[in-house]
């Protein structure tokens, strides 16, 4: 059995209001049991049908294997308000539950409405709805290859001249889509935990360029010294130097601001960021690899 626990001053002093007044339980893994009669809902849950089969099913999961993800809420003005997780709510008191397991969060109202989560993006939503959700940015990318494979195309001329230039091509890219990922997860888990906001967006936004600046000199010569010992081209080493570093540094710049910028327009930074980082990295690299070349070999 859980424990009864009034929080202690370690938690309190996370949020924004006192909590001590309410009556928390603690599972032995440490997680909070909140009773479901003392969660309300919040004025930012636009969602209000929920399919009745899908809940039933939904139910019946939580009843055979237990809740796998915590709903989340946060201090209202006299019990808790409900900020993602509707639906588990809900299959929760369809079958009589009386305790759920939550995460308490110090969201103010502008977070609180950012982060309510429309269930058909939950982690466990049916496998037809989350299917049709990444078929889509699948198709996206599908158009965003052939962005790539155009860009290629412009610079036929100078691939032929020079074969190396096509073996070399993945590297570029490859370095950047690397160091652009790292961005944008570091940045989207940030702004999921609150952690990342607009207010200090722009010095995480700096530093993740520095970092990728600083990485991009020290693997430019890295990777411009395997290419001379390799073809024995001092001019094609430097330019695939330059290269890396013009598209780490642009990818440590589209890492961080396209889950802001994602999460803006309402979509799932998740599921479109790798998409769209991937596009402006190939790009950005072939053209940077593939301009220079085209110049002065």
């Amino acid at each position: 059995m859980g424990k009864k626990n009034r929080l202690g001053k370690g938690l309190s002093a996370l949020l924004s209001e006192d909590i001590e007044d309410l009556d928390v339980r603690q599972e032995p893994s440490g997680k909070n049991l909140i009773s479901i009669n003392k969660i309300s809902l919040s004025k930012f849950q636009a969602r209000k049908k929920f399919n009745q089969e899908k809940l039933k099913e939904l139910s019946e999961s939580i009843e055979k294997n237990g809740l796998l993800q915590p709903i989340i809420i946060r201090k209202g003005k006299k019990n808790f308000e409900l900020v993602a997780g509707e639906r588990r709510l809900k299959a929760c008191r369809l079958i009589g539950h009386k305790e759920i397991s939550a995460i308490i969060s110090n969201f103010d109202d502008k977070k609180a409405f950012e982060s309510g989560l429309d269930e058909d993006e939950d982690v466990f939503a049916p496998i037809f709805q989350s299917t049709k959700r990444r078929s889509i940015w699948l198709g996206v990318n599908l158009i965003t290859v052939f962005i790539a494979v155009y860009c290629i195309g412009l610079f036929e001329a100078t691939l032929q001249q020079k074969i190396a230039l096509a073996i070399l091509m993945p590297v570029v890219a490859s370095m950047g889509g690397i160091a652009g990922t790292q961005t944008l997860i570091i940045v989207t888990r940030g702004i999921a935990t609150g952690k990342v906001t607009t207010a200090n967006i722009k010095a995480l936004v700096n530093k993740e360029v520095a970092v990728s600046g600083l990485n991009g000199i020290i693997w430019s010569i890295v990777i411009g010294l395997i290419t001379y010992y390799w073809f024995s081209d001092l001019l094609l080493s430097l330019i695939i130097a330059l290269a890396i570093i013009t598209n780490l540094v642009v990818a440590a710049f589209s890492g961080a601001f396209l889950p802001l910028l994602l999460s803006k327009l309402k979509i799932d930074p998740a599921l479109a960021g790798g998409v769209i980082l991937t596009t402006i990295t190939d790009v950005i690299g072939f053209v940077a690899f593939l301009g220079l070349a085209a110049l002065f070999i």
